[in-house]
């Protein structure tokens, strides 16, 4: 089985507070795709041992369509409560901890939730000017 995670962020990882917020220095960058993702990600606000679930994989801008591969900031956050994941990584016999660890060197947002409140929050106020 192919490698289907990325090893590191990417330069402009919207998990890494130090990508512009809003996503100018994304490619593409569409805050309404962002906000579809909130599906790969645990609920806000709820216990720790409710956050585990099947979900959907949350996708590097990087990589190209029908080749995508998943994102290391998410695997360093949200990913762990992603069933999917873990069986992905399983079965690819892919070292999630190298993954964490790499993305750990960055500072990362905690989870999706807080991530989309900034970029919101950044567009709300670029709109307003």
């Amino acid at each position: 089985m192919k490698n289907k995670f990325c090893k590191t962020p990417c330069k402009q990882c919207p998990w890494k507070k130090s990508s512009k917020v809003g996503g100018s220095d994304i490619p593409n960058f569409d805050i309404e795709l962002m906000r579809n993702l909130v599906n790969t990600c645990p609920p806000a606000n709820v216990d720790i041992s409710q956050r585990d679930d099947f979900r959907k994989l949350f996708a590097c801008h990087e990589s190209p369509e029908g080749k995508e591969k998943v994102c290391a900031g998410y695997v360093a956050r949200d990913g762990q409560f992603n069933l999917n994941l873990r069986l992905l990584a399983a079965m690819s016999k892919t070292n999630v901890l190298a993954i964490v660890e790499n993305a750990e060197k960055h500072e990362l947002y905690d989870n999706f939730h807080d991530m989309l409140t900034d970029y919101e929050n950044h567009l709300t106020t670029t709109i307003k000017k």
